[in-house]
């Protein structure tokens, strides 16, 4: 019987190439141990980061969805307040809207009076020129009488006249005209200090505070003769009493008002 040929090794050929048939058999087994060893750790690393993933997806739709409730409440909060503010401020417009109103009526009203007043004045004027026209008649029948009794000239006859009415007709007359002067005067004085005043309150801005000018329309051209006064005593003391510049120029019919921060 015949024996395998033995190697430097004193191995034989066979045993040698079990040895290391069995070691690349162990390497293959080992490799595929390790692959399958590896796919399981990264399929079990792969499972907790989609678990990681899953949560974080959760938390972020959770988070999401309570950034958008608190979003929402912030935006209802904040839409009540602009509408509660803007529904106040309607209607502090509206209250000014007729306050500016009644003032404005109230304007018109008195401007109404003093037109009124005026007219009277005018009726008291046209009176005393009728009275006047009776006195002088009066005296010229007093003179034809004086004539006719006294015989005397015409010239007599006005001489004697005049030094028994002059007295008394000058005084009657003086003393009229002083009352009307002063009663005209001091209503003349109110109702323009009340007119520069209400249209000073009516053109005037509560949140600007800048220099304004207002053209304030008069009932007549007379008006600017009573304002401005006597050596122009009326119109500096409006100016001082209101602390407004009044320019009456030539514009007919109207005043200028100019003031800082009315």
């Amino acid at each position: 019987m015949e024996t395998a040929p033995a190697t430097t090794t004193g191995l034989p050929l066979s045993a040698i190439l079990a040895i290391f048939f069995s070691f690349i058999i162990g390497i293959v087994f080992g490799g595929m141990a390790l692959f399958v060893f590896r796919g399981f750790i990264m399929n079990r690393q792969l499972r907790i980061a989609q678990r990681k993933a899953t949560k974080m997806l959760a938390d972020s739709k959770l988070e999401a969805k309570d950034v958008l409730v608190e979003a929402k409440r912030e935006a209802d909060k904040t839409r009540n307040s602009a509408e509660t503010e803007l529904k106040e401020r309607r209607s502090e417009l509206a209250k000014q809207e007729n306050r500016v109103i009644q003032k404005t009526e109230a304007l018109d009203r008195k401007l109404e009076n003093l037109e009124q007043r005026e007219q009277s004045l005018t009726n008291r004027e046209k009176s005393i020129d009728e009275t006047q026209s009776q006195i002088e008649e009066i005296r010229e029948n007093e003179l034809k009488r004086l004539e006719e009794v006294a015989n005397m000239t015409t010239e007599q006859a006005k001489t004697s006249l005049l030094e028994m009415l002059e007295g008394e007709m000058q005084q009657e007359t003086s003393r009229r005209l002083r009352e009307w002067e002063i009663k005209i005067k001091a209503e003349a004085d109110e109702k323009a200090r009340e007119v520069v005043s209400q249209a000073i309150q009516r053109c005037a801005s509560d949140v600007v505070t800048e220099t304004t000018t207002n053209v304030v329309p008069l009932p007549s051209d007379e008006m600017k003769g009573r304002l401005i006064g006597r050596e122009g005593r009326n119109i500096r003391a409006l100016e001082q009493a209101t602390g407004v510049d009044l320019i009456i120029d030539d514009t007919p019919e109207a005043v200028t008002i100019s003031s800082f921060d009315p």
